[in-house]
C-alpha cells in the first residue's frame, strides 16, 4: 500500500478523473457538487495538478489545444487508499461525536 496522503484539494481533483478531463471541467464538477461549502480556484487547481503530474498520480496530454488530465494506475491506488483512510477517520469521529453528545 502507498503511504502518500493527499490534501483535500488533491483528493477532490483526482476523484474527478474517472475519465480524461480538462481543468475547467474539474473546477466545474467540484463547484457543482460542493458549492458553497468548498471551491477550488484556478491557481490552486493548476498548482495542485502540476504536483499530481510530478508525483505521477495523473498524466497530462494535449487535445485540441487543451490539457487533459488522466488518473494513472498509481493515482488510482493512492486515491482508493486515501478514501479508505478518510472513511475510517470519519467513522472514528462519528463514534467520538456520539459519545460526546451523550455526556
Amino acid at each position: 500500500m502507498n503511504d502518500i496522503q493527499l490534501t483535500e484539494t488533491a483528493l477532490l481533483i483526482l476523484s474527478t478523473m474517472h475519465s480524461s478531463i480538462h481543468g475547467y471541467d474539474i473546477m466545474k464538477r467540484i463547484d457543482e457538487a460542493l458549492h458553497p461549502h468548498m471551491s477550488v480556484g484556478p491557481a490552486t487547481m493548476y498548482t495542485t495538478l502540476s504536483k499530481l503530474v510530478k508525483s505521477k498520480l495523473c498524466s497530462i496530454t494535449e487535445d485540441q489545444h487543451r490539457k487533459m488530465y488522466t488518473l494513472t494506475p498509481l493515482g488510482k491506488e493512492v486515491l482508493e487508499g486515501e478514501i479508505n483512510r478518510r472513511e475510517m477517520m470519519l467513522e472514528f469521529m462519528k463514534t467520538q461525536h456520539k459519545t460526546w453528545r451523550t455526556r
